[in-house]
């Protein structure tokens, strides 16, 4: 799962001449693809439905955020500072001051076909903005919505629109076992998470290299002579209940994985004992049950792949203990001998999530790893990609997680962001986890797959590139009008 060799991204960075290509013929586009509108504000991901109506309108022009529901205080104030960013000052009032223009928020039954607890509808006029969902995560999604709508300026288009995503799980996995992230850039990929609309932050700190998770009761595991990379360097118990804080404030589910029993080569050299030994259940008991009762969490994954299985008990006997602890446990498929009750995540084909006679649940990872693939490649394959080669979430099927494992060393962790491309993959991945639909198998050329709706969203993930990430990584170039020339070969002895 972790340890194939990376792609470099030699074709991305290959001298190349661009060369415009014929555009399609106005016949060939789909007269009623939702991507036709070009001239639309460059939201990502698109939403289900959305009309627009009449007008365009000044959002300094709102004074006023109208909220009677108290539950809804924070995501509010949230949208407050926003506004105040943009050197607009609002008021948060339960009643709207008569002819003045308002926006207008509201936790109210919207009618969708799936997934109504993440659903919003936005309604822009010339005199009030009204968004309304079913609940406060609802509201969230809607306010990111709108921020978008503004984009880089001020002036909003009027529209309505109805949404909810196709898959309730949208995750981002970063691996911090090998490579120590500092929380900073944690917390920045966390925010641009949150701002496309994904929901799970799948945290990775436990590997070979180095453990990374604080144990009160064995400090060992985090003591610098155990480590092979970033010595020393791990997460304190402060830090990771701010990260599951900063995860909650955004409606993003923190998922952190202690890999047992394989990936585990840093908790033998500190410990001294195999983790399928009676001794290492024992202590991985031991550290379950001090993490379970310190952090606020719902789910516990395991890893439990790459690994030969020498104690046949060791992972159920994991996972009941898990479970007896009210904690959900998760684990990579193929992996070890799981229960029932574990939801699978999926990372190589073996089809187990075909068959639903176990009513086991999967998360798509498949085809999902963004360091094996350079940027123009992964914005392609995501883009395309075909999640657990369903149209749309089921009781079987959550979602899906894309993946940063970054294996080599590098000399500084931003530079996982310069080499992989980790936000544009982040943006094609929100489209399509929201969306649902998609080809089935890996489509890595433009051709292979619905060029006019590739061309609309390459559109789209360009300006928010612009707009939005000037000064953040985004390796990223337009490339459906690109004409590849290839030089050589040339005799370099290898």
């Amino acid at each position: 799962m972790k340890l194939y060799f990376s792609v470099t991204a030699f074709f991305f960075l290959l001298q190349i001449s661009a060369q415009k290509i014929s555009p399609l013929n106005k016949n060939s586009f789909i007269s009623k693809t939702k991507y036709e509108k070009t001239s639309n504000p460059a939201l990502i991901p698109l939403p289900q439905k959305w009309k627009n109506e009449t007008g365009s309108f000044e959002l300094n022009r709102y004074k006023q955020i109208v909220v009677e529901n108290d539950s809804l205080r924070k995501v509010i104030q949230q949208l407050q500072s926003w506004m105040l960013s943009k050197g607009i000052k609002t008021n948060i009032l339960k009643q709207a001051v008569k002819n003045q223009p308002h926006i207008e928020i509201s936790i109210k039954e919207i009618n969708v076909p799936e997934r109504q607890n993440e659903a919003y509808e936005l309604k822009v006029a010339s005199s009030v903005i009204r968004l309304s969902a079913n609940t406060s995560h609802g509201i969230f999604n809607g306010i990111q919505t709108l921020k978008q709508l503004v984009a880089n300026g001020s002036r909003i288009n009027a529209c309505t629109i109805t949404d909810w995503p196709a898959f309730g799980w949208r995750g981002y996995m970063i691996d911090a076992g090998r490579n120590y992230v500092e929380m900073g850039l944690l917390k920045q990929q966390i925010d641009v998470m949150a701002a496309y609309k994904l929901n799970v932050f799948h945290f990775h700190a436990t590997e070979d290299i180095a453990w990374r998770i604080a144990v009160k009761q064995y400090p060992q595991l985090t003591s610098p002579e155990f480590m092979l990379r970033n010595k020393g360097m791990y997460y304190s118990e402060d830090e990771i209940k701010e990260l599951i804080a900063f995860c909650k404030e955004r409606y993003i589910t923190f998922v952190p994985e202690i890999d047992m029993p394989g990936h585990s080569a840093a908790f033998k050299r500190a410990m001294g004992v195999d983790m399928q030994s009676d001794s290492g259940i024992v202590i991985i008991k031991n550290i379950l049950k001090e993490f379970c009762s310190t952090y606020d969490v719902d789910y516990i994954h395991i890893g439990a792949d790459e690994v030969k299985i020498s104690n046949k008990n060791f992972v159920p006997e994991i996972t009941n203990y898990i479970e007896s602890l009210g904690k959900r446990v998760i684990g990579w498929q193929p992996g070890g001998n799981f229960t029932n009750s574990t939801i699978r995540q999926l990372w190589m084909d073996d089809n187990a999530h075909l068959s639903n006679q176990l009513n086991l649940q999967f998360i798509d990872s498949r085809h999902l790893y963004i360091n094996h693939m350079d940027p123009l490649e992964a914005v392609t394959t995501i883009f395309n990609r075909k999640i657990a080669d369903k149209e749309n979430g089921d009781a079987h099927t959550l979602g899906g997680t894309i993946c940063m494992w970054h294996d080599r060393a590098v000399n500084k962790d931003e530079d996982i962001l310069k080499m992989n491309p980790v936000y544009p993959s982040m943006l094609a991945f929100a489209e399509r986890s929201w969306q649902g639909g998609g080809h089935a198998g890996w489509i890595s050329n433009i051709s292979d797959g619905d060029v006019p709706a590739f061309k609309e969203f390459e559109t789209r993930l360009l300006k928010n590139k612009e707009f939005y990430f000037q000064h953040l990584p985004f390796p990223y170039v337009k490339q459906r009008e690109i004409v590849w020339k290839l030089y050589g070969p040339y005799d370099n002895k290898g």
